[in-house]
């Protein structure tokens, strides 16, 4: 559950969607900001590793998305990656309000 593998898969997974998509410019976007993904799929995982069900949830929440571009499902792609991106912000919510209840009162 180290956040810096997981964060890179992450990383490596979505990348792998945007060049699927054959678009020169969203692909030249993505790389032009890949560093700043890189580093945010990093935090992200440092702040929700250790929400409880966060990898099972990542892994099917990608296996989901995988299964409909395999499908050519467009609409089921693109409903399951937002749903995934729903899901995670709640994540990181529930995570980041744990955090702050945990943190010793000065």
């Amino acid at each position: 559950h180290d956040p810096v593998e997981g964060g890179a898969a992450d990383f490596a997974f979505h990348q792998a969607i945007v060049e699927a998509g054959h678009s020169e410019a969203l692909t030249t976007l993505y790389g032009a900001i890949g560093e700043l993904l890189r580093r945010s799929h990093v935090q992200r995982r440092e702040v929700t590793v250790s929400e409880p069900g966060i990898v099972d949830y990542l892994v099917e929440a990608h296996r989901e998305v995988f299964l409909s571009i395999v499908d050519r499902d467009a609409d089921a792609a693109d409903r399951k990656l937002r749903d995934h991106f729903a899901i995670g912000d709640e994540f990181r919510r529930r995570s980041l309000i744990s955090a702050f209840v945990r943190r010793p009162q000065t």
